[in-house]
Formats: C-alpha cells, sequence, structure tokens
C-alpha cells in the first residue's frame, strides 16, 4: 500500500482535510503539528463528581435494575413497544423539573430514552453478575431495583421456602457491590409484587419480609436506600398482562409507587450529582454517518439520534460549479424500532446502525448491529427498504466473536459492495470477510468469503482507524487519524485483498526491459 500522511481538522458541520502526500510504504511520523493534550488533569486520573449551585435539581443518572418487569414486560405488546414503569417514572420526574438520563446495556421502548438493566428470568445474583460492567462505567446516582421474583418461583418449584428468605443475603450482597462500584448512589429497593398464582405468594411474602428488614438495616448504617412497597392490593386484574407482569395501567401504578419513594429520599436530600465519566448524559446528539441514500451519486448526511435510534436524511442537493455543498432539511428515513439495539454510551464507537452498499446498487443500505457482532439489514430501494431471503429474518451476518465496535463496512476490493471488516481494538489489525452478493444461505441472507491472511497488520488501536475510500480505485483504504495530534494517516489499498471475482494479489509481474 502506498502511504499519505495529512491533517484534519474537524469543525461541527464541516470536515476539511488537507493532504500532504509522502509516497512510499514507509511511515512517516514527522508531525505537521502540535497540538498534544494536557493528561495530566485531575480527570484524567479517574473519575470525579459534577457540581451545582445551591437549589439547583442534581441531573438523575437512573439505573432501572431487575428482570423482566423492569424490561416492562408486557405479553400483549412487541419488545419495542415496552416501555414499563420507566417511562411514566421519567415523564413525573422531568415533569418535576429534573434531567434524567436512564442507563443501563439493554433498551426497550418507544420513547426517547430507553436504557436499562432489566434481565428476564435472571435471579438476583444473575443479574448482579450482568450488571457489573455497566455499573462500573455508569455509574448511576439513582438504582431503583425491582428484583427476585425469579428466585422465588425457583423456591416454589423446589418446595424451599428457606431459598426464598435468603434472597435477603443475595440481595445485600448486591447492594455492597452497588455502593462500592457507584459511590454516593441512592438506592431504591421495591418489595416484589403480589402474582396471581395463589402459590407463589408464601415465597414472594418470605423474601418481601426480608427486604423490609434489609432497607431497615442499611438505612440504621446510614445507607442511602428506600423502601417502595409493591406488595400491594391496589393492583386490580385488568392492570395485569398475565400471572405475573402488567400492562400499561399497572406498569403506570408500579411508577407512581417508584414516585412516592422518590418523595421520601428527596426529603432526605440524600441525591448528590452523579460522577462524570467523561460520557454527556444529555444524549440528545446524532451519530453522523455519510453516504448515497437517494441513489443521486452524491453523498447524503444520515443522522441517527443516540437516544431512540431514529435515522434522518440530510439530502445532498449540490450542483457542479457551486462553491460549497448544500443540503436539504431533514426527512425521516427509518424509525428506531427497527434496531432495538442497546446504545452504549460508555463507547462513542459501538454503534448498533450502519450504513453500506450491500448490493452494488450506488444506495447505502440500512445494516443494524447486535452488541456481539451479528447483523441484520434491509435493501434500500426506490421503492422502500426490503428485506433479504433467510431463515432467520433479515439476517446477513452470524456472529465472528468480535464486539461490535471492532467491526465496519467497506468496499476493499473495489466491486461497488461494502465488505465486512474485523479490527482488532489494541492493535488495529484487520480481518476481512469478501460480500459475493445476496445469494442466501441457511442462516444468512448474504454470501462472505473469509480471506485466510490479515488484510492489514495494523498500525494504530482499532477505534482511531477509519476506512474512506481516498483514491480513484474504488477500494476502502486503511486510514489513521491521532487524536492527539489531529495528523493522519493513509496506507493506499491496491487490491491485495481478493474476493471469488478477483485473481489475485496486485504485484509487479517483473516484466523485462524493452530495449528498442
Amino acid at each position: 500500500m502506498r502511504h499519505l500522511l495529512v491533517i484534519l481538522t474537524l469543525w461541527s458541520a464541516h470536515v476539511a482535510i488537507l493532504f500532504s502526500a509522502a509516497v512510499g510504504f514507509h511511515r512517516n511520523l514527522d508531525n505537521l503539528v502540535d497540538n498534544s493534550f494536557d493528561t495530566t488533569s485531575s480527570k484524567a486520573a479517574g473519575f470525579r463528581h459534577h457540581f451545582r449551585r445551591d437549589g439547583e435539581k442534581p441531573l438523575l443518572r437512573i439505573m432501572p435494575l431487575g428482570a423482566s418487569i423492569t424490561q416492562g414486560f408486557d405479553a400483549g405488546l412487541a419488545e419495542t413497544l415496552q416501555c414499563g414503569y420507566r417511562k411514566p417514572l421519567r415523564d413525573e420526574l422531568r415533569y418535576r423539573g429534573y434531567e434524567v438520563n436512564m442507563v443501563g446495556s439493554r433498551v426497550h421502548g418507544n420513547f426517547s430514552d430507553l436504557q436499562h438493566e432489566g434481565w428476564p428470568g435472571y435471579e438476583i445474583e444473575g443479574v448482579a453478575s450482568k450488571m457489573l460492567t455497566v455499573m462500573t462505567t455508569q455509574k448511576p446516582n439513582l438504582v431503583l431495583m425491582l428484583l427476585g421474583s425469579n428466585d422465588c418461583f425457583h423456591a416454589k418449584r423446589d418446595g424451599n421456602l428457606g431459598y426464598a428468605r435468603s434472597a435477603k443475603d443475595r440481595m445485600n450482597a448486591m447492594l455492597e457491590k452497588i455502593y462500592d462500584l457507584s459511590p454516593g448512589v441512592t438506592v431504591i429497593l421495591a418489595t416484589l409484587p403480589p402474582t396471581t398464582d395463589p402459590a407463589n405468594e408464601p415465597y414472594i411474602q418470605a423474601a418481601n419480609a426480608g427486604y423490609r428488614e434489609l432497607v431497615s438495616d442499611l438505612q440504621g448504617k446510614s445507607r442511602n436506600i428506600e423502601l417502595a412497597e409493591m406488595y400491594t392490593d391496589w393492583f386490580e386484574p385488568g392492570d395485569r398482562s398475565d400471572s405475573i407482569h402488567f400492562n400499561d395501567a399497572g406498569y403506570a401504578k408500579m411508577a407512581a409507587i417508584f414516585a412516592d419513594a422518590f418523595n421520601r429520599v428527596e426529603n432526605k436530600n440524600w441525591l448528590a450529582e452523579p460522577i462524570d465519566t467523561g460520557v454527556p448524559d444529555n444524549r440528545n446528539g446524532k451519530f453522523i454517518h455519510v453516504g448515497d441514500w437517494d441513489g443521486n451519486g452524491l453523498c447524503d448526511i444520515l443522522a441517527v439520534d443516540s437516544a431512540t435510534g431514529d435515522a434522518d436524511m440530510f439530502r445532498n442537493t449540490y450542483k457542479a460549479g457551486e462553491p460549497n455543498p448544500t443540503f436539504e432539511p431533514p426527512v425521516r428515513i427509518v424509525s428506531g424500532s427497527l434496531c432495538p439495539q442497546p446504545i452504549t454510551t460508555s463507547n462513542p464507537f459501538d454503534l448498533a446502525v450502519r450504513f453500506g452498499d450491500l448490493d452494488g446498487d450506488g444506495r447505502v443500505d440500512y445494516i443494524c448491529m447486535s452488541p456481539d457482532g451479528r447483523s441484520l439489514a434491509w435493501l434500500n430501494t426506490p421503492s422502500g427498504l426490503h428485506t433479504l431471503p433467510s431463515t432467520m429474518p433479515n439476517q446477513i451476518k452470524l456472529s465472528e466473536g468480535y464486539d461490535r465496535s471492532e467491526h465496519r463496512w467497506a468496499d476493499v476490493n473495489g466491486d461497488g459492495k461494502v465488505d465486512f471488516l474485523a479490527i482488532n481494538k489494541f492493535s488495529g489489525e484487520v480481518q476481512v470477510w469478501i460480500n459475493l452478493g445476496t445469494t442466501p444461505t441457511l442462516t444468512s441472507g448474504m454470501t462472505w468469503d473469509r480471506q485466510r491472511d490479515i488484510w492489514m497488520a495494523g498500525a494504530e488501536r482499532g477505534a482511531n482507524v477509519h476506512f474512506p475510500r481516498l483514491s480513484r480505485s474504488k477500494r476502502a483504504d486503511y486510514h489513521v487519524a491521532y487524536p492527539q495530534t489531529n495528523v493522519a494517516e493513509t496506507w493506499f489499498n491496491e487490491g491485495r485483498c481478493v474476493g471469488a471475482r478477483d485473481d489475485g494479489e496486485v504485484r509487479d509481474p517483473g516484466l523485462p526491459r524493452v530495449e528498442m
């Protein structure tokens, strides 16, 4: 690959790329600017707390924590519509003047703040394990816990009332982890709501008795914890979607009970500003992509809402000879409900929604990626989004064992179709799966050819590696941007990566010199 050294200068709405060529295979590391950052600040050394003026309400970084009720499971609703108690409670707190950011690794519902940490079917210890990563990175200042029903169902199956009573001990251990991982946090612990099966109730009542004792004990130890009493006959048959879960009316009552407990927390002046994790809590921003959505040969701006996943297009209307690009006002092209995947605010490179031309028709298509890299897609056609034939609806690529943040989509062999790339997050080493088209297989609507050799050995950690097309070859190049200095380098792709339609690696054939 030929090599290029560039400087990147970024503005809020424009990107200017200034090129300074250094042709060859070696790396030219002469920095054109010295714009290094001070890494000795207190923030660089770890987390810190936000501060607020007297009388100002603290921002609430809330983690709803539990199992299926926390998710908002409703037997009559699709998962993309399951808001549970989270939406009405959030609406109530915002109405009271609080800024609210709900956090977690899972997303369900159709409102603007979908994150939670509800794991259907999990018992206390399972959820305690699942929450460790997000509790460590997101550090909520308010945790809403409704957890333990599955422990009680386990106890009922075994006929072991002692297991239900010991939910108190498992919950205590989990709470200590929360207090340790997120200093200054306040917890509202809910008792378990009744079910419509009388056989469940002795076990639920045993667990709830332990929860009430636990809250009292921890308050005596000056822990910031309040009880939300969910075991109540306020819930009526019409509030339920099945024997365990609730409908919108029932979840609204849950929200009211949590809000009542929040009143007591507020009166005790426990609420502290959340710890500064380096990730802003105002997530009304957009993930910006560039691609030709409407097939007119010009790159449009595609903005994906970081809270809802909704995708809007700013159509490129540039005309030859004009001094600057022009764009139309945004129009909605895809609803976020099409890709209900977690938005990991602690990793800005972990994008669920991607765009790339999968079928070579000149229009970028809509790609939805699970955290493990499994990918679904809808083809963007003049008549709308179309699905691909597959035994799994819309599935185009199975997981290859990489995190979603390590994947990119780029055309490395110049055939007009994006290929599937995996970048080592530490070294920048790149593995490629060549896109062989929309021929379905047993598990995918597309066929892929994994290349045996590593495409690029890697020059920088994966987060700083990009794959723009900077030459006339129509192939994606390997581009590294160094955030400390704004210096960037490019290794031009001269055709080393091959697929079924290529005839081998591009090499010097060693033709004889013409002597005439």
